[in-house]
């Protein structure tokens, strides 16, 4: 089995919160059990050097907004498992990963490029492990492409992990053209009240939603603790397990 797990985050690389160290950590776990596994993550200034292995690709060129971009990537195994390191300056070189008002496009360009870079790099994955809102957007890149026959993706499935829920990505519905996003399927994923949301766009196609326990994906479905969201959840609670966090026992 194939998967890829993207993140906006992960250990080594990069850390602000537990899904650092999820995302870190669950690669190097699935590698052992002998799934081919492997992590997708930006390059963020405060990634250190020592932890890149080589450059692989230096010329993963993208048009965004009308502009093209040429993002390079880096391979490393710092974490146990492959891991492929988008390296765009434009983008993640910021002094703090998270924090700004663009966000919602910093990531969004991630998304893109990665799975850009999945389509350069060998056969379809099985499964596209996307975590938190800065990852709703290849869900709904990978739901779309299926939708129009893409041969690369059309048996591709994704899987969506809620680490926080409260953090929504949210934006103004007017920048969905520029991120790509035109066409009503589209549209109707991200819109949530009165606004875009990755993190709704994520729980809305994925084709599975998971979270870090089984008692948080039962309060999640509750309106005291699901953010605005409940109803989504609770429509889509056949689709939605709680699976706890493990344990790394190369650091514990």
């Amino acid at each position: 089995m194939r998967v890829a797990i993207l993140s906006a985050e992960a250990v080594p690389y990069s850390k602000t919160g537990g899904l650092g160290d999820v995302a870190g950590a669950l690669p190097k776990a699935l590698c052992r059990v002998g799934v081919d596994a492997v992590l997708i993550t930006p390059l963020y200034l405060q990634t250190k050097g020592e932890y890149l292995s080589h450059l692989v690709i230096d010329d993963l060129w993208l048009n965004w907004g009308g502009h093209d971009f040429r993002a390079k990537v880096f391979y490393s195994e710092a974490n146990g498992s492959p891991t492929f390191l988008i390296d765009a300056p434009e983008f993640f070189h910021r002094s703090s990963i998270y924090g700004f008002r663009e966000d919602y496009e910093r990531f969004a360009f991630f998304n893109h490029a990665a799975l850009i870079l999945l389509t350069r790099i060998g056969a379809p994955p099985d499964i596209v492990h996307l975590n938190d809102w800065h990852c709703g957007f290849a869900a709904v890149e990978i739901a779309s492409k299926r939708n129009q026959g893409d041969d690369y993706w059309r048996r591709t499935k994704t899987v969506f992990s809620i680490h926080n829920l409260a953090y929504q990505g949210a934006f103004g519905t007017e920048e969905l053209w520029k991120l790509g996003f035109g066409s009503e399927f589209e549209r109707s994923a991200f819109l949530f009240d009165g606004a875009a949301s990755a993190l709704k766009a994520g729980l809305a196609v994925s084709d599975m939603l998971s979270t870090v326990s089984r008692r948080y994906s039962y309060e999640a479905q509750t309106a005291e603790n699901g953010y605005g969201l409940d109803w989504l959840l609770r429509q889509r609670s056949d689709k939605f397990i709680g699976i706890t966090n493990g344990v790394d026992y190369d650091v514990w």
